[in-house]
């Protein structure tokens, strides 16, 4: 699926229902589905390593769990956030290495699904108005210890309530990396993530 380089403007009520509807639901996970928030997720910056040496050293986690309730358009339609990347300042970037663990009879994982959106509450705020998220995913294969190589981009805009639902091939995967910056004029808030499933 190739999805590079487009905004993200998904009807929120598709998404809504993709995600209260669904069957893997990340409160009664069945067997054999995980979640991106239970594999090792490191933050690479400022970890005084860089890479995949940084993962094997045990960086800080900047993908961090939650239980919130968050509002996720104008409308006040609500999802569950069951994780977040923090917020970040105008031009900061920031990257964050998940190793997949394949080490269990469940660890046979061959996708991963991501929902995320911002907080509308944040979206609304004019700090936000000109600023631009660059959501970046890159992949590494679980043969040879080469860097992680590009998959997909999008451009978030918080002004206008961007959020998305999209899929990532795992098959011989075993590092996810996000690399994000951002853009624009201002800060950008919060991205908050209602399904980070691995199946």
């Amino acid at each position: 699926m190739n999805l590079s380089k487009r905004i993200l403007s998904f009807v929120t009520a598709s998404l809504v229902s993709i995600i209260s509807n669904n069957t893997y639901a990340q409160s009664r996970r069945p067997a054999g589905v995980g979640s991106l928030g239970e594999m090792k997720c490191q933050n690479i910056n400022g970890s005084g390593y860089t890479g995949l040496v940084a993962l094997l050293a045990g960086a800080p986690n900047n993908y961090k769990a939650s239980n919130s309730v968050i509002i996720i358009d104008p409308e006040g339609h609500t999802l569950t956030a069951i994780a977040y990347i923090k917020a970040l300042a105008r031009d900061e970037e920031l990257e964050i290495w998940c190793k997949i663990d394949r080490s269990s009879s469940s660890g046979s994982y061959k996708k991963l699904t991501l929902s995320f959106a911002f907080d509308a509450r944040d979206a609304k705020k004019t700090a936000f108005n000109a600023s631009v998220l660059h959501f970046s995913v890159y992949r590494k294969l679980t043969s040879g210890l080469s860097e992680p190589s590009f998959y997909d981009q999008f451009f978030l805009r918080p002004a206008l309530y961007d959020k998305g639902n999209f899929e990532i091939d795992l098959t011989n995967v075993d590092v996810i990396k996000f690399k994000l910056k951002c853009a624009g004029y201002n800060s950008c808030p919060t991205l908050y993530f209602f399904r980070d499933l691995l199946k």
